[in-house]
């Protein structure tokens, strides 16, 4: 009897420390790339449902910062994307433009 208590606690333990940490991940903030505050929050999870040609599916994580109120999306570990270019179908980061000075005439 005594190896069933203690069995089970050791169980309801083990499943408290699980929750436990589970909510801190949750709660973990991550820095906003819009106003740089840490304060970006994780929304919702989506299990992968593509299949990149190795490894395992990628996840699709939607983030908001309560500080300035913007939106993001992330595919794996992938950029974070607002949500008007997420909306619209981006995955990818978005490209940095490079100034090329104009030609001297001559």
């Amino acid at each position: 009897m005594s190896t069933l208590v203690l069995v089970v606690g050791l169980v309801c333990g083990g499943m408290t420390m699980y929750m436990g940490a589970m909510v801190g991940v949750m709660r973990r903030r991550a820095t906003c790339p819009a106003c740089g505050m840490k304060k970006l929050a994780l929304v919702q999870v989506t299990r992968g449902l593509e299949w990149p040609p190795q490894g395992r599916p990628l996840d699709i994580a939607m983030y908001l910062c309560e500080g300035c109120g913007a939106r993001f999306g992330r595919q794996g570990n992938g950029p974070m994307i607002p949500k008007e270019a997420w909306d619209a179908g981006m995955r990818e980061a978005i490209p940095k433009a490079t100034v090329v000075p104009p030609r001297e005439r001559t």
